[in-house]
């Protein structure tokens, strides 16, 4: 669970006979983050590996393809 300082809530529930972490590394050159997926909600991705490409713009980091789908993080301060 995340409570950021401006009142925003994040919160993530998995089965608890699941494990409750994924695991991921990151090839910076390539530009790619590859989430190893140990627990999902659907139980649809368990057990695959999900590349995701990145890029960091300053404090933001940007996640997707910006063709069908983006995903823009903002580091809090």
């Amino acid at each position: 669970m995340i409570h950021t300082p401006d009142g925003h809530v994040a919160i993530q529930i998995a089965h608890p006979e699941k494990p409750a972490w994924g695991t991921s590394t990151v090839d910076a050159s390539a530009g790619v983050v590859v989430h190893h997926v140990q627990s999902d909600a659907r139980s649809t991705c368990i057990g695959t590996d999900q590349p995701w490409p990145f890029k960091l713009e300053g404090d933001r980091l940007v996640i997707g393809d910006s063709k069908t789908w983006t995903r823009v993080l903002e580091r809090g301060r």
